[in-house]
């Protein structure tokens, strides 16, 4: 497997929507708003394999105090090979994020995962968090089994 990282929001909506329904959390995005979201992000990182579109990630910071890391996704053919962890460690890495003393993120199941990078929970850390959401929830809800 090569696999080419790319940087920059020049992401194709269709291949990106694509990607997107591989997670539930993703699944019902449009393409308007995925071109809108891809616009307003600071740090966008794609891991290709030749013309595939088989990895994602994106950032928002201001450089300084705090950064946010959001859909760090990969497509289930290429789970389990090492690609979600070089997408976190290049977002970590890069220039923009790199001097960020507070990088924070949201998951539902993935916390193992990104405890190997050094994150941890708002109660191991005494801090609570909070989040607005507005209309409804902010991820499509799935059905537990």
């Amino acid at each position: 497997m090569s696999i080419r990282f790319q940087e920059g929001s020049d992401v194709p909506v269709d291949l990106l929507r694509e990607l997107y329904q591989h997670a539930p959390w993703s699944a019902d995005r449009t393409a308007s708003d995925i071109r809108e979201m891809l616009q307003q992000t600071d740090l966008v990182l794609t891991a290709w394999d030749g013309t595939r579109l088989v990895g994602f990630g994106r950032a928002l910071t201001d450089r300084v105090y705090r950064a946010i890391l959001y859909d760090i996704i990969v497509h289930p053919d290429h789970q389990g090979r090492g690609l979600g962890r070089e997408l976190v460690e290049r977002l970590l890495n890069h220039p923009l994020l790199a001097k960020v003393p507070a990088i924070s993120l949201f998951t539902r199941d993935k916390q193992a995962f990104y405890h190997k990078f050094g994150f941890v929970t708002e109660q191991e850390k005494g801090l609570t968090g909070m989040i607005l959401v507005r209309g409804g929830s902010v991820y499509r809800e799935t059905k537990k089994e």
